[in-house]
């Protein structure tokens, strides 16, 4: 979020971020697995960041409006 709508934004930035939010919810997150309860933890908090409608599409889709 500190890259992709910080300080200065534009369109191209902000389009940027999006893209990057989507492929971390279709690579990352489908790969995602836990040796131990607390790493379970970890990747559930983490899957619960940049499931749709997280916080950060909504700042950039605002940013965008």
């Amino acid at each position: 979020m500190q890259d992709y709508c910080g300080e200065y934004k534009n369109e191209e930035i902000l389009q940027t971020g999006l893209r990057w939010l989507d492929s971390i919810k279709n690579s990352e997150a489908v790969n995602a697995w836990a040796r131990n309860p607390h790493e379970l933890m970890r990747i559930l908090e983490c899957l619960c960041r940049i499931t749709v409608g997280t916080v950060g599409e909504i700042i950039i889709r605002a940013s965008q409006a």
